[in-house]
């Protein structure tokens, strides 16, 4: 039985086919609810299953609760538009890195609360920045990105999480960096 790729699930937002039972005698006629699907014999989730994403097929070992919210979740995103482009665009770069690589490196977007305070040391001197709701303040200057306040500092070019020890630089980069004779990488 072949597999639908994971690329094939993300460009499609998990399919693009209508909803649409089979002939067989099925308890179900329209897009079943989740309590119906809840409801459901195993056997009936596998034929909805296999229908749904004909090219696929059923995975060889998935449990039933994976069933039921595999499908809840593709008539949700039918109803309401699916994975959103960024949501897609993520999804594609970490398919791209899983090919490339063979390991699944998910960056996890840096979200932090105003009133934060981020402390670094540089050059033997204490610098504190305060996040505000949508900008930095840095001794008494606001800022509209934490690369400018480490820019500030140190009179050249950082990356403001990797500064702020937010942010991993990877090895392939930091290597790369000091290649070209880089100290900010």
């Amino acid at each position: 039985m072949t597999q639908v790729s994971v690329r094939d699930r993300v460009e499609s937002g998990l399919g693009d086919k209508p909803y649409c039972p089979s002939s067989q005698a099925s308890p179900v006629r329209a897009r079943p609810s989740l309590e119906t699907l809840e409801q459901l014999p195993t056997s009936e989730l596998k034929r909805l299953w296999s229908e749904r994403w004909k090219s696929g097929g059923l995975p060889k070992r998935v449990s039933r609760e994976l069933l039921v919210l595999g499908l809840a979740y593709d008539q949700q995103a039918r109803m309401l538009g699916g994975l959103s482009k960024e949501a897609k665009r993520r999804l594609e770069s970490v398919i791209a890195g899983l090919e490339r690589t063979g390991k699944v490196d998910i960056e996890v977007p840096i979200r932090i609360k105003p009133g934060t305070r981020l402390v670094r040391e540089w050059q033997g001197e204490r610098h504190e920045v305060t996040v505000l709701e949508k900008r930095f303040a840095y001794r008494g200057r606001q800022f509209d990105s934490l690369s400018e306040v480490a820019r500030e500092i140190t009179g050249t070019r950082w990356s403001g999480p990797v500064f702020f020890g937010l942010k991993k630089v990877s090895r392939s980069r930091r290597d790369k960096a000091s290649a070209n004779g880089e100290v900010n990488a």
